[in-house]
């Protein structure tokens, strides 16, 4: 298997996905391996550089997995990567695909589906 994550976000390039980003990026733990998720490598690369800006901290070099909500193959694929799951696209029903591949699942949205 392929490197395994302590912390994936999936949806980083949204509101919410930025603002956790944020945070991850200011965090005391350092030493904690994260990626990022969602469908566009574009757009992830763009939060990626807008949030090394505000933070000061490089995140450009960041691993980036694409991943669809749609497409439940590609769920599967990064939850195998993954020790937790910080979703923050919802819906809920992704959860039992994490479920069946990691530990711990994280649901942060601010619409429920």
């Amino acid at each position: 298997m392929s490197e395994r994550y302590d912390i994936v976000l999936y949806g980083a390039s949204g509101f919410t996905g930025v603002y956790v980003l944020e945070t991850l990026a200011k965090s005391a733990h350092q030493d904690v391996k994260f990626a990022v998720a969602g469908r566009s490598e574009q757009k992830l690369k763009k939060v990626l550089k807008e949030v090394s800006e505000s933070t000061g901290h490089d995140l450009t070099d960041t691993p980036i997995i694409i991943a669809d909500s749609s497409n439940e193959n590609s769920l599967a694929e990064m939850a195998k990567k993954a020790k937790v799951i910080v979703n923050v696209v919802g819906p809920v029903s992704f959860a039992y695909v994490c479920i069946r591949m990691i530990n711990l699942y994280v649901i942060l949205v601010s619409t429920l589906w």
